[in-house]
């Protein structure tokens, strides 16, 4: 009985949100965490769904497997070379009518792929191509997606708030790693800091892991930052994976996840970001 009470309060505290939510000009998305911090969102596409996708602010193109592909009756048209934070690879794209996902309806080419390193949590991503337009916090305490009116910018009013630059089609954020300033793509889909390094670079990591992407799975080493800033927020003790990477002038250093923050605003059009410890 007391369950039951329970679950009804909480759709009603949910419901009394939204409400408030909406009239504030936002717009409320549960999301499921995924075993490595993913936001998993329900998405529609070309009214069949839902499907379960995760929110990936580090890549390009959004993407669909090809079972997704077969069941909404989408064929390959084209091809495109899909950019993330660990790598580039040419694949096939898709045509999409229309796209829905809390307040947004969007036409949109994903990328197919056989399959994703996260098969049977997620079926597919939310890149850039849907979200860079977008306002929207990631709340992971509260496990949900505001997505705020174009007129409304929460991060231009938050005194930590910083830049946003594109750079390659996605966003990097200068941030503070052991003192030491660093272009960082700003990742929702990754759980641990990457940083770039020079193959030539000799360091005795404490130990290894396995780095899943999209493309293939690497070895790669492990170690701590004794702090990562951006803005006015800092964590200390964060895990980091560096691979033997050279970023060329002006390109990215790694990349940051939004993990690990208890909340995170990007406002794209207006090209800063929040965040919080």
């Amino acid at each position: 009985m007391r369950s039951a009470f329970t679950r009804l309060l909480v759709c009603l505290v949910i419901a009394l949100e939204s409400l408030a939510a909406e009239g504030r000009g936002e717009r409320i998305t549960a999301f499921t965490p995924s075993r490595h911090g993913g936001v998993v969102v329900d998405v529609i596409l070309d009214d069949h769904g839902p499907f379960r996708m995760v929110v990936d602010t580090g890549s390009t193109h959004s993407v669909i497997t090809t079972r997704v592909a077969a069941a909404i009756g989408a064929r390959a048209v084209a091809q495109v070379e899909l950019s993330t934070s660990t790598g580039s690879q040419v694949l096939p794209v898709a045509s999409v009518a229309s796209l829905r996902v809390g307040p947004i309806v969007s036409a949109v080419m994903p990328t197919v792929v056989d399959d994703l390193p996260i098969a049977g949590e997620a079926d597919g991503l939310l890149g850039l191509d849907v979200l860079a337009d977008r306002h929207f916090t990631i709340d992971y305490r509260r496990r949900r997606v505001v997505w705020h009116d174009a007129e409304v910018s929460p991060a231009s009013r938050e005194p930590g708030s910083v830049d946003l630059h594109s750079v390659g089609g996605r966003f990097v954020v200068d941030a503070v790693v052991d003192g030491k300033v660093m272009p960082l793509v700003v990742d929702s889909a990754s759980e641990t800091l990457v940083l770039f390094e020079a193959a030539h670079v000799s360091r005795r990591p404490a130990r290894t892991a396995s780095l899943v992407t999209l493309a293939r799975r690497l070895m790669v080493a492990v170690d701590d930052v004794a702090a990562l800033r951006i803005g006015t927020t800092e964590r200390r003790d964060v895990r980091a994976v560096r691979l033997a990477r050279s970023p060329g002038s002006g390109e990215p250093a790694g990349l940051v996840p939004t993990f690990g923050f208890s909340r995170v605003t990007i406002d794209g059009p207006g090209r800063r970001l929040t965040v919080w410890k």
